[in-house]
């Protein structure tokens, strides 16, 4: 059943954040060539809580020898830009750590390619974000681009003319999306050239997937899925080298939705029994905060309530169900409180918080009155609908003793709401805006939900002049 389950992640999950600290997720390029003065590397975290406390002394590479931390520029709780140099004798791999206060970050592995290897190294190193969106991407400001992925490539002892980089994109479930190319008309011995998605020269496109393109321009971001970057380097002699990277996009574009317990707060409070609430909402994404707070006496709006001090606070977590903990502070007979989520979404402009709702409810010791209803089955968990059509849901609620209440009242309703509109029976009707959405029933203080993603119908519109734009928009280019 799917609450048991809900109720299995939330427990391990509060086991886990008792334990886990953040760490560092990625670092873009995650190498350099040795006797390189300056170089930026791009460091994510996963969890991690980033301030302008961190300087250039909080950036600590084991082995210490080799590389000279120059700068440090913070630029969201989980992005950081490091400029470093590195010694022109250093090589091997060093592993970052990142202190903050007591805490340290660890998990990266940035490595040194030795001047004069004697052999041609190629990397390709994406940077990680959720969300790509086409309007970051300006043709005619290159310079407001983001950098989506870095190539660095490190010649031998041969002088290399007339070299092609070129670049394949494709996806899981869009398949092949098209090429990028840029000519390299000279590489010196042991040179090392850095280049990004901004700087190609040309690209070609497959004509046959317009609905990838179409789906991109209407929604503005490119389509969830796992994506792959492969380059090959060739001269005139045939390949020199392949190298391949992943990306997934989620695009958790969305803030989160609010579930249960309780109603928004400009609507009368629900009353909640449980003593441990299981806080549950909809949403993309998987890195979130869950803040409590006490109501008092006269406070009626989000902003009063959000500006009184949690009794809990619990941040990174990873499921969209939570369950109150024994170690908070005990719920009061008779007394409101109310809750917020908030999201951290890593998008090609950069880190982004987005905050939910405030819901609130009233706790009422279990006694005090009889609920017939004590459980709630809502058919299918999950299901595709395109867009513009319709799909019959189903809900059903038991006692305790697992029998079917019969004449149960439910209630439908469909968050973020611009998924579509849902019937008193179940009849969800999907809109024209492509996403994931949730569709819950509800009995009382009883909720569930299945998961529906809207699927884009695709009218055959797409152009090749459109095509054309949308990738002259993601690689920066002005041809």
């Amino acid at each position: 059943m799917k609450k048991i389950i809900f109720t299995l992640f939330a427990c391990i999950a509060i086991i886990a954040s008792t334990f886990a600290q953040g760490s560092v997720s990625s670092i873009v390029p995650n190498n350099g060539l040795a006797g390189t003065s300056s170089l930026d590397i791009i460091v994510r975290g996963s969890g991690t809580h980033w301030d302008g406390s961190i300087t250039k002394t909080s950036i600590m590479f084991n082995p210490a020898t080799g590389i000279t931390v120059n700068n440090v520029t913070v630029n969201g709780l989980e992005m950081m830009i490091v400029n470093i140099a590195i010694d022109a004798a250093a090589n091997g791999d060093r592993n970052l750590d990142i202190k903050q206060g007591n805490m340290v970050y660890a998990g990266g592995v940035f490595g040194i390619i030795p001047a004069n290897s004697g052999t041609v190294a190629i990397s390709l190193m994406v940077n990680p974000v959720q969300t790509i969106n086409i309007s970051d991407f300006d043709p005619n400001n290159l310079g407001s681009s983001p950098v989506l992925f870095t190539v660095s490539i490190y010649n031998d002892n041969t002088i290399r003319k007339n070299l092609t980089a070129t670049l394949t994109v494709k996806g899981d479930k869009v398949s092949s999306i098209g090429t990028a190319t840029k000519k390299i008309d000279f590489l010196n011995k042991n040179a090392h050239l850095n280049f990004n998605n901004k700087e190609f020269d040309n690209y070609k496109l497959d004509q046959g997937n317009k609905a990838f393109f179409e789906n991109a321009i209407n929604t503005g971001t490119l389509p969830a899925d796992d994506y792959e970057y492969t380059l090959t380097l060739t001269d005139q002699s045939g390949n020199i080298g392949t190298v391949t990277a992943k990306t997934v996009l989620s695009n958790p574009t969305t803030r989160p939705e609010l579930i249960s317990p309780g109603s928004i707060i400009s609507m009368p409070a629900d009353v909640n029994r449980n003593p441990l609430p299981v806080f549950q909402w909809f949403s993309q994404g998987d890195n979130f905060e869950l803040n409590v707070y006490p109501v008092m006496e006269g406070q009626k709006t989000a902003e009063e309530v959000t500006n009184n001090r949690p009794m809990l606070k619990q941040t990174g977590i990873r499921t969209t169900t939570f369950v109150y903990p024994t170690s908070a502070e005990v719920l009061q007979d008779g007394k409101l409180y109310a809750w917020q989520v908030r999201r951290t979404n890593n998008s090609s402009s950069g880190t982004a918080v987005l905050s939910s709702e405030v819901f609130w409810f009233r706790y009422q010791a279990a006694g005090k009155a009889v609920m017939t209803v004590s459980d709630l089955k809502i058919t299918p968990e999950e299901t595709v609908v395109p867009a513009g059509s319709s799909f019959k849901f189903n809900a059903q609620a038991f006692t305790v003793n697992n029998e079917l209440v019969t004449d149960a009242v439910i209630i439908w309703k469909v968050l973020p709401s611009t998924g579509g509109t849902i019937d008193n029976t179940g009849l969800f009707t999907a809109s024209t805006t492509a996403g994931s959405y949730a569709v819950i029933a509800s009995v009382g203080e009883y909720k569930e939900y299945s998961n529906v993603t809207v699927a884009p119908a695709y009218m055959g519109s797409m152009t090749e002049a459109s095509m054309r734009l949308f990738v002259q928009k993601l690689f920066g280019l002005t041809k």
